[in-house]
C-alpha cells in the first residue's frame, strides 16, 4: 500500500482519484492547492504524487520546480 498525494483544484476529480486509489489498496491524500500539498509533504510519508498541471495561483509545473 502506497500513500499517494493528489493535488487538484477540482473537487470532483479529487474525489474520483481518491476513491479509485483506495479501491485498489492505496491511501490517498487529497488536497486542492500547492500550499496544502507542501504541508502534507512536510509531514512526510508520501510515496507518490499525482498533480493537475493547470491550477490557479501555482501550476503543477511550478509545483514540480518547487520540489526539485
Amino acid at each position: 500500500m502506497a500513500t499517494i498525494l493528489c493535488v487538484d483544484d477540482d473537487v470532483a476529480i479529487g474525489a474520483i482519484l481518491g476513491d479509485t486509489l483506495e479501491r485498489i489498496g492505496h491511501r490517498a491524500e487529497i488536497v486542492r492547492s500547492v500550499p496544502e500539498a507542501l504541508l502534507v509533504l512536510a509531514r512526510g510519508g508520501v510515496d507518490a504524487i499525482i498533480s493537475d498541471y493547470r491550477m490557479p495561483e501555482i501550476s503543477g509545473i511550478e509545483f514540480l520546480s518547487i520540489l526539485a
